[in-house]
């Protein structure tokens, strides 16, 4: 099961490398990929690393990101709640 959703927009050969790359250098766990015609969606067991790696894409690529949670389900021994985070990293049009 995966914590986070990480959604390239649109398809980039660079940024997704950069992406990767940040992934394995952190030893991050990629559960699935998924190529679609508008980009890419790679889901992790980390949710914090989502979240630091949009701050890299903003200031690296100039780009816009969108962080999104969706509620999954309750952790009923503790009474918290379970979120799946989304992580939208889109690149400017003029790239």
């Amino acid at each position: 099961m995966h914590s986070a959703k990480i959604q390239i927009r649109p398809f980039d050969k660079d940024l997704i490398e950069y992406i990767l790359s940040q992934i394995r250098e952190e030893g991050i766990g990629v559960t699935k990929q998924v190529k679609l015609k508008e980009g890419l969606d790679i889901h992790i067991n980390n949710a914090t690393f989502a979240v630091k790696l949009s701050r890299k894409f903003k200031s690296r690529f100039k780009g816009e990101s969108k962080i999104t949670r969706s509620l999954i389900g309750e952790n009923k021994t503790r009474g918290k709640r379970i979120y799946k985070l989304t992580v939208l990293l889109r690149l400017p049009k003029d790239l």
